[in-house]
């Protein structure tokens, strides 16, 4: 190839970006993302409050009709995910700081706030996150997930939940979280849970899903639909293999 025509596909590509729309655009940033690989997609509904970066903090708030086209109206969401995927046999720490923003009551049925998402194999029906931070109402949970058969499904995936808030959180307050995780759908997977230096969840035994390629990190808010705003705020993202 020619210095010309390397230039014209540099070109190409760049008027191709362009044509992308920001809210679903992937982007890299090292300041937002401290990790072997900084880049990420951004999964929003195109609304100029659902998504704000301000050096290493995100800013991410759904509002009624926040849906992504593939979501159709049950679903709301505003959110980054890392292009890197994690090794299934190699434990990783990930820690962050969240704030839920001063609001109404949360009433969606459902709500992540942050999540390890699996990656499904060919010809495997999608599946939830082995591994997520919920909203209960006001209470946060922390759940897990795993199947070890080669092709997940439904019915033979367990669920556990680890922990849930007796009292509500406290909105406005920036927690620090921390997390050490090795998934092991066969059972030799780990998972440790801090909050503000606090444990609260100290797991050994399965944990996630036979997939060919790694899960990687989802943020934001996703919510079954609900008729209030949320808003909620993560800096100082670090995932790290250990």
């Amino acid at each position: 190839m020619s210095t010309q025509e390397g230039r014209e596909v540099v070109v190409e590509a760049a008027d191709a970006l362009k044509s992308v729309p920001r809210h679903l655009r992937t982007e890299s940033n090292p300041d937002l993302i401290r990790a072997e690989n900084p880049r990420f997609q951004v999964q929003n509904a195109g609304q100029p409050w659902n998504y704000v970066v301000k050096g290493s903090s995100a800013r991410f708030e759904v509002r009624p009709g926040d849906s992504l086209p593939g979501d159709g109206k049950i679903k709301e969401r505003s959110e980054i995910a890392t292009s890197l995927r994690m090794k299934r046999d190699r434990p990783y720490e990930i820690a962050f700081n969240l704030m839920i923003e001063p609001g109404p009551p949360n009433t969606a049925s459902w709500m992540t706030l942050s999540q390890i998402q699996s990656t499904p194999d060919p010809g495997e029906p999608g599946h939830s996150p082995p591994f997520a931070i919920e909203m209960v109402g006001e209470r946060m949970r922390i759940i897990t997930r795993d199947d070890p058969n080669r092709l997940a499904s439904r019915e033979t995936t367990t669920y556990h939940a680890h922990y849930t808030d007796e009292r509500p959180i406290k909105r406005g307050h920036w927690y620090r979280m921390r997390i050490r995780v090795k998934f092991g759908p066969s059972g030799d997977g780990f998972l440790q849970v801090f909050r503000d230096g606090r444990r609260l969840v100290d797991y050994q035994g399965p944990l996630g899903f036979e997939d060919i390629v790694g899960p990687y990190w989802k943020e934001g808010v996703y919510r079954a639909s609900a008729r209030e705003p949320f808003a909620a705020n993560f800096k100082n993202l670090s995932i790290k293999p250990r």
